[in-house]
């Protein structure tokens, strides 16, 4: 119960106001000066008499709240961590594309932009799209940004398009273990999304509006996309426009269009 302060007693919190003190005095703790000081409010209730005591030491208190802000920053470091590995391990990278680092990269002639763009991926402001026929190093370009990247404490989620689209597909049975939503959430959980062989095969119906709804979905949370595909889609646009609505469909083509991807062509000579 709150405890109501007779009226009489409204003058000695005036006078007490009034007295208030400004003399230094030592902290016993971190002995810092300080020059605050705080009513004694005990035995002014209880006593109706003035008397004051020290306040709360500032340097101490700094101390504190450096403290706590370390506490806090390393919590966060912690749960990042925690997050980007639990990301990698639901992405479900190849063992020897998961272990690939740039050191292990050699850049052949052709495939130069490339390096560089992966390289600098966490300052682009575009969505990019990589392409290059079989056996040009794509996914192993793939592995050496994501461990590039985790090293930076930046998340990343991989993902092989048909496997995705098959999960997505299994998870309308109501029996399956893993739920549309589940998968979604590693998409919103990661700071970059890489989305490897992109339109390998023409889209069904239900591909395009699925495509068109991960799309969708990225460009609503700033998600950073980067595709991987041996579809040349740029030439292919120049070549043919109509073929390539066809062949991925117009809205996903349209969603395509309103992000200004960036298009990188490796041209090197593929690996025997």
């Amino acid at each position: 119960m709150k405890k109501i302060l007779p009226k009489n007693n409204v003058s000695i919190w005036e006078k007490a106001a009034e007295t208030l003190p400004n003399d230094e005095w030592e902290c016993e703790i971190c002995h810092g000066i300080n020059t605050n000081w705080m009513v004694n409010f005990d035995m002014v209730i209880n006593k109706h008499k003035i008397e004051f005591r020290h306040g709360l030491c500032d340097n101490c208190r700094m101390i504190a709240d450096e403290e706590i802000k370390k506490q806090d920053l390393a919590t966060k470091k912690k749960n990042d961590k925690l997050r980007i590995m639990a990301l990698l391990k639901a992405s479900q990278i190849p063992p020897k594309v998961s272990e690939t680092t740039f050191n292990d990269l050699e850049i052949r002639q052709g495939a130069e932009l490339a390096f560089k763009t992966m390289k600098r991926i966490s300052k682009a402001d575009r969505w990019v799209y990589i392409s290059g026929t079989n056996n040009t190093g794509k996914t192993l370009l793939v592995g050496a940004t994501i461990n590039d990247l985790v090293t930076k404490n930046i998340s990343c989620y991989y993902f092989n398009e048909r496997a995705l689209f098959k999960r997505l597909k299994d998870s309308m049975n109501r029996q399956n273990a893993e739920s549309s939503y589940s998968i979604m959430k590693r998409l919103r959980d990661a700071d970059i999304i890489f989305w490897d062989d992109f339109s390998v095969l023409p889209y069904t119906d239900w591909e395009i509006g699925t495509a068109y709804d991960i799309l969708e979905f990225c460009d609503t949370y700033y998600k950073k996309v980067i595709f991987f595909s041996n579809i040349d889609l740029k030439s292919d646009l120049k070549a043919n426009e109509e073929k390539t609505k066809n062949r991925i469909g117009r809205r996903v083509l349209a969603r395509m269009k309103k992000n200004d991807i960036y298009y990188i062509t490796m041209k090197n000579i593929p690996f025997m």
